[in-house]
């Protein structure tokens, strides 16, 4: 199941763009031996040296082909580092293990589900799913609602609006008038959120279809009574990603 898993996320993956695959399977290799390296060095210092050159190397990924003009972004690049940096910090931390399976571990971090737009996971949370798969036709046709939902989400709902708010985009400022641009803020509003949405319920839909329970991404946001409120509930998982690796420490 893992073999087919790896096989069929790096098939998915070549998809965006085949030259990336290389990319994502060094990117792979490298996060786990370095993790393994920071598990199994007890000098605290060549463990915190390992994760600061894991942390720097995937940040720099991203610097690099955020202002690389001209060169396509490869698919899902922002959500693999961020689950390669969190999963060192929780090795580091001693949170979480590293993972000895070089097989387990590239399953985790490729699967093709949430390598679009997430939700972002962590080793911990999906450790005992992968090494106990289990697809049942409860889960299968539970997944496959949850899909429809989100593609219709994304299909019939967000992509109607950006027919609206796209072109009005494109106009000068002064010659919108200020109810119809509260009207495209509002379609904007809503077209980003079924969009963002739709695509996580495809992913936890087809997490769900092949055993894996992924956590909930969005609850609700535009119901928030606060700032705050609101980023509790809009794409969770990178909220909580910031919360638990930039804020509080």
């Amino acid at each position: 199941k893992l073999i087919i898993g790896v096989a069929g996320s790096l098939l998915f993956y070549s998809w965006g763009n085949l030259l990336y695959v290389a990319l994502m399977v060094v990117l792979t290799l490298f996060a786990y031996f370095l993790a393994r390296g920071i598990d199994r060095w007890r000098d605290q210092r060549t463990s915190l040296f390992l994760l600061w050159l894991g942390i720097l190397i995937n940040v720099a990924l991203l610097v690099v082909f955020k202002l690389w003009t001209g060169v396509k972004y490869p698919l899902g690049l922002s959500y693999v580092t961020f689950q390669v940096i969190a999963y060192l910090l929780e090795v580091y931390n001693k949170v979480s293990a590293s993972e000895k399976d070089m097989l387990a571990f590239s399953f985790y971090l490729l699967l093709f589900p949430k390598i679009p737009v997430g939700p972002i996971t962590r080793h911990r949370q999906l450790r005992e799913q992968i090494q106990n798969i289990q697809v049942v036709p409860t889960d299968v046709a539970d997944g496959l609602r949850r899909y429809i939902r989100g593609f219709a989400k994304k299909a019939l709902i967000a992509d109607t609006l950006a027919r609206v708010v796209t072109p009005i985009f494109k106009l000068a400022s002064p010659t919108i008038d200020p109810s119809f641009a509260w009207l495209v803020i509002i379609s904007y509003s809503l077209q980003l959120y079924f969009d963002f949405s739709g695509y996580t319920d495809m992913a936890i839909g087809l997490g769900r279809m092949m055993g894996f329970r992924f956590l909930e991404n969005f609850n609700f946001p535009y119901i928030s009574k606060s700032i705050g409120d609101f980023w509790r509930r809009w794409h969770i998982s990178l909220s909580n990603w910031f919360r638990d690796f930039v804020f509080y420490p």
